[in-house]
């Protein structure tokens, strides 16, 4: 006896892969040239963190976190990257704050504009909203594939 869901009906891999496999052949000079940006923020962030002493990092880190939230959240931000220093991951940490501190500024130098557009074009929102409750709707893994194999594996 099958199962009901063993053999899918729509193949969507038969439409996708082609579309994938076009644009990295075509369009890779242009994804590439995309990408040029926001490593130069990547690297230079990252590097400005892996690079500055730990005491300096920890001293701002606590101040942000003490004007922005409180003093509590300073004290604890504080001590959970002091035990990350202890165990031995303060580089891979920095890297990782240097990859979301970009990934945050790109989102908002991005998205706001983009909020603003959709907001005073309702022809661009009617096309953009299926895209992106779309996109809201599935784990990101299934539409970062594409973004990986046009950009590039790296940080």
């Amino acid at each position: 006896m099958t199962r009901l869901f063993e053999n899918p009906a729509i193949d969507v891999a038969a439409f996708v892969d082609p579309a994938i496999d076009w644009m990295s052949e075509n369009l890779r000079p242009t994804f590439q040239l995309l990408k040029v940006p926001f490593a130069y923020v990547l690297d230079g962030i990252g590097d400005l963190l892996v690079d500055t002493r730990p005491e300096i990092v920890l001293i701002a880190i606590f101040l942000l976190a003490w004007q922005l939230a409180s003093l509590r959240i300073a004290l604890w931000s504080t001590a959970g990257l002091i035990a990350i220093g202890l165990l031995g991951a303060w580089t891979d940490a920095m890297i990782t704050l240097g990859l979301v501190t970009t990934a945050v500024l790109f989102s908002v130098l991005i998205g706001v504009p983009m909020g603003v557009l959709l907001a005073k074009s309702r022809l661009l929102d009617r096309t953009m909203r299926p895209i992106l409750d779309t996109m809201q709707t599935l784990p990101a893994f299934v539409y970062l594939i594409p973004v990986v194999v046009m950009f590039g594996i790296g940080n």
